[in-house]
């Protein structure tokens, strides 16, 4: 049977379309339909699973709407918080707000958007859709999750997971995302103090863009400094206001949200954080991550604010109140290492804040004499806790070094300028520090450690942060992970899982001591202008024994060799090679030469638990290498999964000629 190739290009976007709408349908709660009860009153009563629930209907302030959800004419749809919830929940005047006067389903309500609860004067309800690789897809009435849905008789019952907080209103209709920044004790509670932020909506008329919005998110911050205040200008402003509705339970955690602040000099994406705090307390956070330029009185980088209260419903959208603005800081280095010395930072702050070099560095405060901090995580420091304890009991001059290499004094190096800066002084005595810039990942490498940051580009008013997940000058991981980690090393790693015989595991192995010159990705890019054949060859897997040859050339075993080591020998004895080393007049450049190939050690002592890697520009082979036996074409596997996949295209061929 032959494809109708001419089918019109209009049904492709149509099937996209319907396949689309069948995921989203079964991602939706699958309705639960009701065998024996006509009312919601009866259902819940012969469920038996909703008991608090069925005590605050028994309440005399809820006498009402019991009544309402014993009649068979009235079908609503209701929202039943599980019970754990309700028992942690001491206020009894939120029933009304789970209440909504017609039926809908979890689908039909997320095409409401939002809508009026059954009591008077509250806020509407919202509803989003949200989508995580742990739960999957789920429907949200404000930052509740809807975790069953039930059809009972004509109306409509979702089990969600927490209690609705909806404020009351003092009018009947609710206030749009500007009226209630302008007027918030419209809301009870209000949860906003005071009215900078719209003072300064005000004076940088910023006032229609609020208005435009027709499902917006409103991020606005608590308290202003009057030192922030006065650098904050419309763009800025725009940076606080996504143009759609975001409810916090419903945001992906790995998704970035355009801001309004988009133009051809800025733009402000933002995201969410949540961590859980000692007591089990979820705290959500927004990260903005600014790119671009404003007006010179600003430090651009990224800005965190905590959502002190979140999901106000509004008539056009949602607004969540936070700590503090976005974009802008006033905040100091110490200032953000002592937040987060609470926390993800514990290790780091404990140890930078009693030893007096690099306490006094980060709590100098003087932006005409910025710094640069390299924060390693709580996890970091776990992974050479030993190592560092030990070096502190040893020598506490290479420990007090040690973390003086986290720093630049007198520096800013982020990810727009470090692939220009590439190195600079560290406030360690004669130690470096080297930078590069890998899809937008800023890395740093201190005495043969290389990490990457995690968060980067913190900034404060004094300098700027980077949160990075190794302790610099200590390895914690063997050369197998080292090349799997360095985006400068990712084809010799990719080639190195192709050796053979389980050939890369000797760079994994721990107890190993050794050395390897690792090709640079200049080097294999420098192998693909050459010789394309070669490349691919080895890049593709084809005829593993000479790439296992190739790779044992480059690998000394039993030795981890460092530069000033190279330096001093004249030949090196790999695994089946001897490799001539040429020392060059200027500072500590080695060269290493096989045959008439030479390569010269673009980054060295790149330091891992089993031994040394040496970058090189140049792969260390001839020609002959890459010579092709008979026997070893029969027995590649590679080769004789080409030979049949060139049969089965020919035989495809003919039949599809044959067809015409």
């Amino acid at each position: 049977m032959l494809l109708p190739f001419n089918v019109p290009k209009l049904l492709v976007p149509l099937a996209f379309a319907m396949c689309y709408a069948l995921l989203f349908t079964l991602l939706l709660p699958m309705p639960c339909h009701s065998q024996n009860s006509d009312t919601i009153l009866n259902w819940i009563t012969s469920s038996g699973k909703h008991e608090e629930f069925a005590n605050i209907l028994n309440e005399e302030v809820n006498k009402g709407i019991k009544g309402l959800l014993s009649l068979d004419v009235f079908t609503p749809t209701l929202f039943i918080p599980i019970d754990e919830e309700i028992k942690r929940t001491s206020s009894r005047d939120w029933l009304s707000s789970h209440l909504i006067g017609k039926p809908y389903s979890a689908k039909e309500l997320l095409g409401l958007g939002s809508t009026p609860p059954q009591g008077k004067k509250r806020a509407n309800l919202g509803f989003s859709y949200g989508y995580n690789s742990t739960t999957g897809g789920s429907v949200y009435v404000l930052d509740a999750k809807i975790i069953e849905s039930h059809k009972v008789g004509e109306s409509w019952v979702h089990i969600i997971d927490k209690v609705l907080t909806v404020p009351t209103m003092e009018s009947a209709v609710a206030p749009s995302g500007i009226e209630f920044i302008n007027y918030p004790s419209q809301y009870q509670p209000s949860y906003l103090e005071n009215t900078q932020f719209s003072a300064l909506i005000n004076r940088t008329g910023s006032e229609r863009s609020f208005s435009e919005c027709t499902a917006c998110t409103f991020f606005v911050p608590l308290r202003i400094s009057e030192y922030t205040r006065g650098k904050i200008d419309k763009q800025v402003l725009l940076g606080h206001v996504v143009d759609r509705a975001l409810y916090s339970s419903s945001m992906n955690v790995s998704m970035p949200y355009v801001t309004k602040a988009l133009s051809d000099e800025l733009s402000v994406n933002l995201t969410k954080q949540v961590r859980i705090a000692a007591n089990g307390q979820k705290i959500v956070y927004i990260n903005a991550i600014a790119k671009g330029k404003t007006n010179d009185r600003m430090k651009l980088g990224n800005t965190r604010a905590k959502v002190i209260r979140g999901d106000i419903p509004v008539k056009n959208g949602v607004v969540h109140i936070i700590d503090k603005p976005l974009i802008t800081t006033d905040i100091t280095t110490a200032d953000y290492l002592r937040e987060e010395g609470q926390d993800s930072l514990k290790e780091f702050f404990s140890l930078v804040n009693n030893l007096r070099a690099t306490q006094e560095v980060f709590s100098r405060g003087d932006p005409d004499s910025p710094v640069t901090v390299f924060a390693f995580t709580n996890e970091a420091y776990e992974a050479v806790k030993d190592d560092l304890e030990y070096i502190k009991r040893e020598n506490t001059s290479l420990y007090e070094d040690l973390l003086k290499l986290h720093f630049l004094d007198g520096k800013i190096v982020n990810s727009y300028n470090a692939e220009q800066v590439k190195e600079y002084s560290s406030l360690a005595t004669n130690r470096k520090l080297s930078f590069s810039v890998s899809d937008e990942r800023l890395y740093v490498e201190g005495e043969g450690v290389k990490a990457a940051a995690v968060l980067q580009d913190i900034v404060a008013t004094n300098g700027v942060v980077h949160i990075i997940n190794k302790v610099l000058g200590i390895p914690s991981s063997p050369i197998k992970e080292k090349l799997r980690e360095d985006p400068k090393l990712h084809t010799t790693f990719r080639v190195s899982t192709r050796g053979g015989t389980n050939w890369i595991d000797k760079l994994g192995d721990r107890d190993r001591n050794i050395t390897f010159f690792a090709p640079s990705e200049d080097a294999w890019a420098k192998l693909k202008i050459e010789n394309p054949s070669a490349y691919k060859q080895l890049t593709e897997g084809f005829y593993l024994p000479n790439t296992e040859r190739i790779l044992n050339r480059h690998l000394v075993l039993n030795r981890a060799i460092s530069l000033d080591g190279l330096a001093k020998s004249s030949d090196i004895e790999t695994v089946n090679s001897k490799l001539h080393v040429e020392n060059s007049t200027s500072e500590q450049e080695v060269v290493i030469k096989y045959m008439q190939t030479r390569a010269k050690v673009t980054r060295k002592d790149i330091k891992a638990i089993n031994g040394i890697i040496h970058e090189i520009d140049t792969i260390l082979m001839q020609d002959a290498d890459l010579e092709v036996s008979p026997e070893m074409a029969r027995s590649d596997p590679n080769s004789s999964s080409r030979l049949y996949l060139n049969s089965s295209l020919l035989i495809l061929l003919f039949i599809v000629i044959s067809l015409y």
